[in-house]
């Protein structure tokens, strides 16, 4: 076969014959499944006139080799959109939750940095409980989200309240929003709570979430308001009462002071040794008495400033007790020791007399209903320290009942 004949004939399967002279030839087609991408051709074997089938096997498995290596390269040709594609969702995933990573602790530390008691329940299941709500209770977290409901919380008289509201949120008709209720902390004590509380969802299901703060310091302010209002409107009216008992008092001072006129003027005409004087000097007595007993009415009654001064006490005791007298049912028994030797004392008069009436009025509410004796002491002493020595005054006041 001449050369350009040979260039004219071609290999089986279409190859092109390669121009140089051929003594041997091994054609091998490059291809995966059904589709061939080309050819692999040896020629002119060094040292042998022919290709053995050793040739022909290690010629198809580079074959296989090619093709494969070509598919891959096509197939990585047509997925490097995608890839890219990919790697962009992927960098956008990553964002995505590094952002949500970023809120989720935000949210956690809104949660848990929140001055306010913060809760979400289902059922009165506990489901999320923040460290300020645990600490009000005197709880951990751990340990309220153990329980089986969160109304253990709450005192008993509480729970039929809590139940209404919530079933009354859940059928989605109207129930407060905001209230106070009374809790009980871990170590049994009794709090005030106030509460807001609405609906939220929860893992695709509706739950409550209530915020609480601890409002017993409020409460307990409120109670001792109310009854510091309570004692000033007492004040106001026994000091309205003892106004009025000043007026009604200088009054009869002064009708009583026309009878002791007159009575001393009619004692001046009639002889002493006359039952008429006889008589007439009871009457100046009991006015006398009287003139005494309005007089400490007025004292007691008389609004003025504090006046510290000496006084002796002793007699103070004795015109309060003798104010008492009239006043205290027959049943009870006066029993004074009162020392006449003290020394003076620095106070006001007036609180001094006071006083006294509140002790002895007390004693008197104690004994009113079975009577007795009262046994009613007051001594004297002086300290040695500070400089100069002051007089100390000690009252004493016992009762015995009868029997």
């Amino acid at each position: 076969m001449s050369s350009a004949e040979h260039q004219r004939r071609a290999a089986p399967g279409g190859a092109p014959c390669p121009t140089p002279p051929v003594y041997s030839f091994l054609g091998v087609p490059i291809g995966y499944q059904l589709q061939v991408y080309g050819w692999l051709c040896l020629v002119n074997k060094l040292g042998s006139d022919a290709f053995s089938e050793v040739d022909e096997r290690l010629a198809v498995t580079l074959a296989a080799q090619m093709a494969v290596a070509h598919e891959n390269a096509q197939l990585f040709s047509n997925i490097q959109p995608q890839a890219a594609e990919l790697a962009q969702e992927v960098d956008e995933s990553k964002h995505h939750e590094a952002v949500l990573r970023r809120s989720e602790q935000r949210y956690r530390d809104l949660i848990e940095g929140s001055i306010q008691g913060i809760t979400i329940y289902r059922n009165f299941t506990p489901l999320l409980v923040n460290r300020t709500f645990a600490n009000i209770f005197g709880y951990t977290p751990e340990e309220i989200l153990a329980l089986e409901t969160i109304t253990r919380l709450f005192a008993p008289q509480e729970h039929d309240r809590l139940r209404r509201y919530h079933d009354a949120r859940l059928r989605g008709q109207e129930a407060p929003q905001q209230y106070e209720c009374q809790g009980l902390r871990k170590d049994g004590s009794a709090l005030w709570l106030e509460t807001m509380a609405r609906l939220v969802e929860w893992d695709g299901e509706p739950a409550t979430q209530a915020t609480g703060v601890d409002i017993t310091a409020r409460k307990r302010a409120e109670a001792e308001r109310e009854q510091l209002q309570a004692q000033l409107f007492e004040a106001q009216k026994m000091e309205a009462i003892g106004t009025l008992a000043g007026g009604i008092a200088h009054d009869f001072n002064n009708i009583l002071g026309i009878i002791l006129g007159y009575t001393e003027l009619t004692l001046m005409d009639v002889t002493p040794a006359s039952v008429v004087h006889t008589r007439l000097m009871k009457v100046l007595n009991a006015g006398k008495r009287a003139r005494d007993l309005v007089r400490q009415i007025l004292t007691f009654s008389r609004k003025t400033d504090q006046q510290r001064q000496p006084i002796h006490l002793a007699s103070i005791i004795e015109e309060a007790l003798m104010l008492l007298r009239a006043t205290l049912p027959a049943t009870i028994d006066i029993r004074p020791q009162i020392e006449t030797t003290a020394g003076a004392v620095l106070a006001d008069p007036t609180q001094m007399h006071q006083v006294l009436i509140n002790l002895c009025t007390n004693a008197e509410h104690a004994m009113r209903e079975t009577g007795g004796c009262w046994r009613y002491a007051s001594r004297g002493w002086r300290s040695r320290q500070p400089c100069p020595p002051l007089i100390h005054h000690l009252f004493t006041m016992c009762g015995r009942r009868p029997g």
